[in-house]
């Protein structure tokens, strides 16, 4: 009986020695942690994203269209990849971990190379643009359960000649650069069809 509880008690420290917290380097957070607590942070940018995920967080507010608060997000990205690579020692990390590490450093790296070409895009056309994509979330991603959500509903659509404008404001500074050249966006559209 004695022998029995002690390999029950060995085979128990075994078992619970494999459960130990994943693996931390240079910092005492957790990787993992540091991924939930950074992507929370960055959720705070979008309120169109948070009502995707069904939440309600800002749910009286839609996402700003502007360059400046493109390049604010972007800089907040760029500090969270210089504090992921501050904190925690890639080599030290799972393969699970380094793959985390690899797309954030990645997303990070695709913003920046976007920000010169912000204003090369369509911002309006038959399928795409403001126009058609605020009344499809408003009328298939804004819950109201309650009388908050539906005046939370009411702020958005308030907010829709706001962020409208921004996208305007946008199409014109586009439309101004192109005059001065052929944006990427119009010179990739000529050769897809065919009139270089």
């Amino acid at each position: 009986m004695k022998h029995r509880i002690f390999l029950l008690g060995a085979l128990s420290l075994l078992l619970l020695s494999g459960c130990s917290d994943p693996i931390e380097s240079k910092s005492s957070m957790n990787i993992d942690d540091w991924f939930d607590e950074r992507y929370e942070e960055e959720l705070q940018f979008s309120p169109i994203e948070l009502s995707f995920l069904g939440r309600k967080e800002q749910n009286d507010r839609l996402d700003s269209m502007t360059f400046e608060s493109f390049v604010e997000h972007l800089e907040w990205k760029a500090k969270s990849v210089e504090m992921l690579q501050s904190l925690f020692d890639y080599e030290a990390l799972t393969d699970q971990q380094q793959l985390s590490v690899d797309v954030w450093v990645y997303q990070y790296e695709q913003m920046l190379k976007s920000k010169d070409f912000f204003l090369n895009g369509l911002t309006f056309d038959q399928m795409n643009g403001l126009q058609s994509f605020l009344p499809t979330f408003l009328i298939n991603f804004h819950q109201v359960d309650s009388e908050t959500d539906l005046l939370a509903y009411v702020s958005r659509i308030e907010d829709v000649e706001t962020r409208v404008n921004e996208a305007l404001e946008i199409a014109k500074q586009s439309s101004a650069q192109a005059k001065t050249g052929i944006t990427l966006q119009v010179r990739i559209q000529m050769i897809i069809l065919g009139q270089t």
